[in-house]
């Protein structure tokens, strides 16, 4: 987590402490990403921040081995029996906490925020802080810009060995990129879109066992989880050799991404990026979606700020970036993802020279 930034920014917002409850942000306070936390709602975890420097932990007690490595305030609620919250509460205000403590609005569920406001008893004043902490999250550190630069070449690495000719099928694909990510270092693979032909056409489809057709283009999506950072590439392939049209529009695909690529550059608007994708497509009479052309990238696939045309925020340097550009017809569509670390002189891509995204791989 970055310490000095989010001194600043509890500073700024007079806030005494910032207060984490979603499996997310608990990860990026506290170093450690529970999977409990994710398939068992109800087995809540919270991790507390100060502004003088402490980190208080309240974790079911049969998490609490994995959370001891990285924080020394932990109290641990039994379950079934304990009120997580309350427990919470107690160890708030046993540690001195008074004031201001941001809370996540948007993940909160109304009988926490309803119990917690009672059980603080009026010392805490729980303070709605999404935007803070989607601003802590945005920079990276060094540590982290190191940790999403392995995390994108193992992936990277992963897709180009897994598109390769001799699979017959999507599955057979995914199986290599699979083990391929994982051998790489992630510890899971939570994402993975992966279709070719017509069955690529929705916006996330699952790989089959159904058998690949000659020409048709094959594209993922996909991402693995490294420590409590996630990656997010997308590639496009083809099974055995193009056609024209398929091998021309990718052609002209690649041309955008690659110029848009290299007009990233800190202080511009977000949203700029995906204006200038729009430029871009009717300049090559092709049509346009403007959903989002990119995003931050972090403990979450998808942080802020999401490059659609609704963001007024700026880019700056230290965010690590994924830029992409889609285009699809009735019979193919095609998917560029990269990643890199914005500088004070551009974008540094992290995994361009793993897997090269200028020309369709060939399966």
């Amino acid at each position: 987590m970055n310490r000095s930034l989010l001194g600043d920014l509890l500073r700024e917002n007079d806030l005494v402490g910032l207060m984490a409850g979603s499996v997310d942000n608990f990860a990026y306070m506290v170093g450690t990403r529970i999977m409990t936390q994710a398939l068992i709602p109800e087995r809540t975890a919270f991790a507390v921040a100060t502004r003088d420097g402490g980190m208080y932990v309240t974790v079911c007690n049969v998490e609490v081995k994995q959370v001891a490595p990285f924080v020394s305030q932990v109290r641990t609620y039994t379950e079934f029996e304990d009120v997580p919250h309350q427990v919470l509460a107690e160890q708030m205000l046993a540690a001195g906490i008074r004031g201001r403590v941001g809370y996540e609005r948007r993940w909160i569920p109304a009988y926490i925020l309803d119990d917690l406001e009672v059980a603080l008893e009026g010392k805490i004043t729980l303070v709605p802080a999404d935007e803070v902490f989607d601003r802590l999250r945005a920079i990276k550190t060094p540590e982290e810009i190191a940790i999403l630069e392995q995390a994108a070449r193992a992936t990277s690495r992963a897709i180009r060995q897994s598109f390769t000719p001799g699979h017959e099928t999507e599955l057979d694909v995914a199986k290599d990129l699979t083990a391929g990510i994982m051998l790489g270092g992630a510890s899971e693979v939570p994402f993975m879109v992966l279709a070719s032909g017509r069955r690529a056409l929705p916006g996330h489809p699952y790989p089959t066992g159904d058998r690949m057709q000659p020409g048709d283009a094959i594209r993922t999506d996909v991402g693995g989880r490294f420590g409590t950072y996630v990656s997010d590439l997308a590639r496009t392939g083809v099974i055995g050799q193009a056609g024209p049209v398929l091998k021309k529009t990718y052609a002209t695909l690649a041309a955008i991404h690659g110029e848009i690529l290299g007009a990233v550059k800190p202080g511009m608007p977000a949203k700029s990026l995906i204006d200038r994708t729009a430029e871009l497509f009717k300049q090559a009479n092709l049509p346009f979606s403007p959903h989002l052309v990119g995003h931050n990238l972090g403990i979450s696939a998808h942080e802020w700020p999401i490059l659609n045309i609704y963001e007024t925020g700026r880019l700056q340097t230290g965010m690590v970036l994924c830029i992409e550009h889609g285009y699809a017809t009735d019979t193919f569509k095609l998917h560029i993802e990269n990643t890199g670390v914005l500088t004070e002189s551009g974008l540094r891509l992290f995994s361009e020279d793993d897997c090269p995204w200028q020309e369709l791989l060939q399966l």
